[in-house]
């Protein structure tokens, strides 16, 4: 469109810059956006865990299993949650998945990183690898 708004002004505009231009912009904010969104669930990805860590993370939840529900708090600072929400538990067990082992919480897989039992970071005790995780609620 600016192209031909151009052409009357100016002979020596070039047009096929301004496409090439254009396209180069559209790629990079694609990548731009398939990379931000890529970026936070692969960062603290402890909702697939090995063996050894699903059992371990199940027997802390069970350690803290003395009410009728379980209480676990839920709390992402990367969401820019504000303050951590309870989370009460009737049943919960480890599953095999596609990659790895899971904890599920009332037919819920969750992600450790954002679970905390007794103040501290589930995925933290068990030792998967968080970033911009707290390791204890304040």
């Amino acid at each position: 469109m600016l192209c031909k708004k151009f052409k009357k002004i100016d002979q020596d505009y070039d047009c096929k810059y301004e496409v090439e231009t254009r396209g180069i912009m559209r790629i990079a904010i694609f990548l731009m956006v398939i990379f931000l969104s890529t970026a936070q669930a692969s960062i603290n990805n402890c909702q697939n865990l090995s063996k050894s860590q699903a059992l371990e993370a199940f027997n802390l939840i069970k350690n803290t299993d003395i009410y009728e529900y379980t209480i676990l708090d839920l709390y992402c600072e990367a969401c820019l949650d504000t303050y951590p929400k309870p989370l009460l538990v009737e049943s919960y067990k480890v599953m095999k998945t596609k990659s790895g082992y899971s904890i599920f919480l009332d037919g819920m897989a969750y992600n450790l990183a954002y679970l905390y039992s007794g103040g501290e970071n589930l995925a933290q005790k068990v030792g998967c690898e968080t970033f911009a995780v707290s390791k204890f609620l304040n």
